[in-house]
């Protein structure tokens, strides 16, 4: 059974497929002539691995649905008759139409993080202890973005017109006596809550028309390197990346399904009828981040702007304020639905 480099979209693989291809041919998946063929027993160990990570379950999905809405591997056109083929090649045990669902080793991280949510809200807040975070989320959870430089923006609603404009020093995160409950953060411990535009920034503080805000541009000291959790970036497409450089094509899957559950969470808006307490397990999650992964921050999708990125850091300190402008918001849009009753 031979393929090609036309098979697949991941350019390691196409890569690997260049320099370990044993003749040249037609591929009789793609239809291209004259390429680079490989025997698939060359990728055995890490297609025996890859589909090693999904179980049959009829509360699943067809296997080649995972393949076309979650993970870009393997070229949408050759996909059916492809996997089909490896399937049966390598004897794995279900079919390309057959529902299945993530393997129980992938799933328990997805069913703690449900446990963690339950158990700090109702059960045990301050000494929960979950040993599997502590064995394994290290690494599912280490961060992903190093910054050293950068530009982010702040806003402070001024709650009336014609007032001055904030000062820098005003900019930033509030007295800890001050400090309620966020998204990120407990009450009386500040985190700097940031968007990478003003237009974000402006949405997240629920600005109206006519309102008059401060924005405060920040930028990352100079000589500091800060270390961030990017809940946005998904890698859906390197499941060859882990495999080639010796990890775990669990764990990579492991990780980017974790963080899109709790990426959900931290997107979640703030309404005026949340209580404090729906904010508890991505409390716990932002201290675990800060304090056992070591991390300065995260980044997160805003929920109030479609394109809005986020950006939370734990020390205040690290970044400075170097400029603020007073705006007025000038055009609001709403958009709406009509509910049944």
């Amino acid at each position: 059974m031979l393929v090609s480099a036309s098979c697949f979209e991941n350019d390691i693989l196409r890569e690997f497929i260049h320099e370990n291809h044993e003749k040249i041919g037609a591929c009789s998946y793609s239809g291209v002539q004259g390429t680079e063929l490989i025997n698939i027993e060359e990728l055995g160990d890490f297609l025996e691995e890859l589909f090693s990570c999904f179980k049959a379950s009829e509360k699943g999905k067809p296997l080649l649905n995972y393949f076309l809405e979650d993970w870009a591997l393997f070229d949408r056109k050759v996909l059916p008759s492809l996997i089909h083929d490896i399937l049966a090649h390598f004897d794995i045990g279900f079919s390309v139409s057959q529902n299945v669902i993530y393997s129980d080793k992938i799933r328990i991280h997805l069913l703690e993080w449900e446990k963690i949510k339950k158990e700090v809200k109702y059960h045990k807040r301050f000494f929960f202890e979950s040993e599997l975070i502590h064995q394994s989320w290290r690494d599912l959870l280490a961060p992903q973005a190093t910054l050293s430089q950068g530009t982010y923006y702040r806003a402070r609603n001024h709650n009336g017109y014609g007032k001055s404009i904030y000062p820098m020093d005003e900019m930033s995160v509030p007295p800890q006596d001050l400090t309620g409950e966020g998204r990120a953060n407990p009450a009386g411990i500040p985190y700097l809550y940031t968007s990478l535009d003003q237009v974000t920034t402006l949405y997240e503080i629920r600005s109206t028309l006519h309102d008059e805000v401060s924005i405060g541009k920040f930028n990352i000291k100079e000589g500091s390197s800060l270390r961030l959790v990017d809940f946005i970036r998904r890698d859906y497409g390197q499941l060859f990346d882990y495999f080639y450089n010796g990890k775990s094509i669990s764990d990579y899957i492991s990780s980017v399904l974790l963080k899109a559950e709790i990426s959900q969470e931290l997107s979640k808006p703030k309404r005026t009828y949340d209580v404090a307490l729906e904010y508890i397990p991505t409390q716990y999650i932002c201290e675990f981040l800060r304090y056992v992964v070591k991390s300065d921050g995260l980044i997160f999708k805003s929920s109030l702007n479609d394109n809005g990125v986020n950006f939370v850091f734990f020390n205040a300190n690290d970044l400075e304020c170097t400029e603020v402008q007073k705006v007025r918001i000038s055009k609001t849009l709403i958009e709406f639905e009509v509910l049944s009753e």
